[in-house]
This record gives structure tokens, sequence and C-alpha cells, in this order.
């Protein structure tokens, strides 16, 4: 009887072995899946923001070729008048003045 017994014993050894390895390696894919499907959503939320980029992109391409299209069938464009050319000239000296002050400010 006594190696009846030791069979036992040993079967069970081997059962809970064989069980916590099974925990262990369900434990792991578990978190393998939980990994994954982060990722997944991840890349979701990444191929969302390229789709939402893209069609973006295409209304201003859009846009562009309806003002490229405005200004090359436009035979007589717009020129600016001296006195704006001038205006501009003094607002980018006034600009350039108040830069610079601001620079010895800092210095």
């Amino acid at each position: 009887m006594p190696t009846l017994k030791d069979s036992t014993n040993k079967l069970v050894d081997v059962t809970e072995k064989l069980l916590q390895r099974f925990q262990v390696e369900s434990a792991e894919r578990k978190a393998d899946e939980e990994k994954f499907n982060a990722q997944i959503n991840e890349f979701k939320e990444k191929l969302s923001t390229a789709l939402l980029q893209i069609e973006k992109l295409t209304i201003e391409n859009k846009e562009c070729s309806k003002e490229l299209e405005a200004c090359t069938n436009n035979p007589n464009p717009l020129i600016q008048s001296h006195d704006t050319a001038d205006l501009s000239a003094e607002e980018i000296d006034a600009l350039v003045k108040e830069i610079d002050s601001c620079l010895s400010l800092l210095s």
C-alpha cells in the first residue's frame, strides 16, 4: 500500500505544480491581452487624429486651390498705393524702434 499512497502524493504534487504553472501563464496572457488592448486603443486614437488631420488638410488644399485659381484668373491684380506703402514702411520703422527699446531694456 505505501506505493499507492506515494504514487497518489506524487500525482497530487505534480497536479498542483501544473495548476500553478497554468495560473501563472493565464495571468501572463491576461496581462499581455490588456497590454495589446491598450496598444490597439492608442493606435485607434492615432488613426482618428491622422484622419482628422487629413480631412483638415484636404479642406485647406481645396481652399488654396480656389484662391490660386482666383489669383490666376484675375487679370488686374491689386496694386498697393504709394501712401499705403509709405504707411507700411513707417509702421515697420516704429516696430524696429520698439524692438530696439525692448532689447535695450533686457540688456
